[in-house]
């Protein structure tokens, strides 16, 4: 017996994980015709043409972005004089120079929220937690947002309500003229509760409120107010809208590894290409191939203990920015969550004790 499965049993998960089956069909329709495909055996040599591209790329692309990222970080420093009495006590690396920090307070929320990180939360709930948790912070964020447009809208309601029902008394008007009286509606309809009267009035009356408040105001008022109290609060935008955020400040922001920087622009003079990234410097006979061999790139590289390899992580790692939390769902499942309960955020005003009597109306 053996303790972790058979040997046989974790070639056969390798092998499926690598799409050796695939790969080896994407060569031909028969045994024949892929046996007899130079592709299938020069597709090999040029994944190992990649791998050692990119080992060499690595300290190439990392050099080539210092210059630029100093250039960045001295020129968007806060230049002082070190010896006028106000700045004495000031106390920066450079004297006179004080350079902007590395990480944005956005970049310092996503990693702290980040499930790779297993320290607990710097930003407990004293601190007004981690807004990138969406369960323990960034929920509670959004019942606040809601609140606000809540009341922004009641009041909005108020200057066109005269009887001060909490009903705008135009559409009112209109439902006096459209709909039948309730004694009549009862009559015709005996079988029906007064609460079917309430909703089919409703149902008219959210159609007309939608027309003077539309839909699409609301959510952009909805997107300011939220955008503002991310700020207010915790000085980053909104991290459930879906907009990318910068989390690395002036100088290592330049830090791309995508190619040679050239300072004060955003052009690249000479691109580099990682066949660890999905972008081979040698193209594959197809696609599957690429696929495939792409696996056996970073294998290879990870095999080495080659920086590249931590290139395409950490690059991995800073897009997918707040992709869990401590306890929550940050990144695109707090997003999910922000606007499943933004879509249930909408609420029409009306009395809460609103219900037809018979003999009323």
């Amino acid at each position: 017996m053996y303790p972790f499965g058979s040997p046989l049993s974790g070639i056969t998960a390798l092998a499926d994980y690598l799409d050796l089956p695939e790969l080896y069909k994407s060569y031909g329709d028969t045994h024949t015709d892929r046996l007899t495909n130079y592709n299938m055996y020069l597709d090999p040599l040029k994944m190992g043409g990649n791998t050692i591209s990119d080992l060499v790329s690595f300290p190439i692309d990392l050099l080539a972005d210092l210059p630029a990222a100093g250039i960045d970080a001295f020129r968007n420093a806060d230049y002082y004089n070190p010896f006028a009495k106000e700045n004495l006590d000031r106390d920066t690396l450079i004297p006179g120079i004080d350079f902007q920090d590395l990480i944005t307070q956005y970049g310092r929320y996503e990693l702290d929220a980040h499930p790779w990180n297993f320290m607990p939360s710097y930003y407990t709930e004293k601190r007004g937690g981690n807004p990138l948790d969406w369960d323990k912070t960034g929920k509670g964020v959004y019942k606040d947002i809601r609140k606000h447009v809540d009341d922004h809208y009641a009041k909005e309601v108020s200057y066109l309500d005269k009887n001060n029902d909490k009903l705008v008394d135009s559409i009112q008007d209109n439902l006096e003229e459209t709909l039948p009286p309730y004694w009549k509606w009862a009559y015709d309809n005996p079988e029906k509760d007064p609460e079917d009267y309430n909703d089919l009035y409703f149902g008219e009356y959210d159609k007309q409120y939608d027309k003077i408040f539309p839909l699409n105001e609301w959510n952009n008022y909805f997107d300011k107010t939220a955008n503002e109290v991310f700020q207010s609060r915790y000085g980053i935008d909104n991290p459930y809208a879906g907009k990318k955020q910068a989390w690395t400040g002036p100088g290592l922001r330049e830090i791309d590894l995508e190619g040679i920087n050239l300072p004060f622009t955003d052009k690249y003079d000479i691109p580099f290409h990682y066949g660890s990234a999905g972008d081979p410097p040698i193209p594959y006979s197809n696609e599957q191939a690429e696929k495939t061999y792409r696996k056996f790139n970073i294998a290879g590289e990870v095999a080495y203990g080659v920086p590249s390899a931590l290139r395409w992580i950490g690059k991995k790692l800073a897009r997918k920015g707040g992709t869990g939390g401590k306890g929550g769902t940050g990144g695109k499942g707090g997003r999910d969550k922000a606007e499943e309960y933004k879509k249930k955020s909408r609420i029409i005003n009306r009395p809460s004790d609103w219900t037809w009597k018979r003999g009323e109306r």
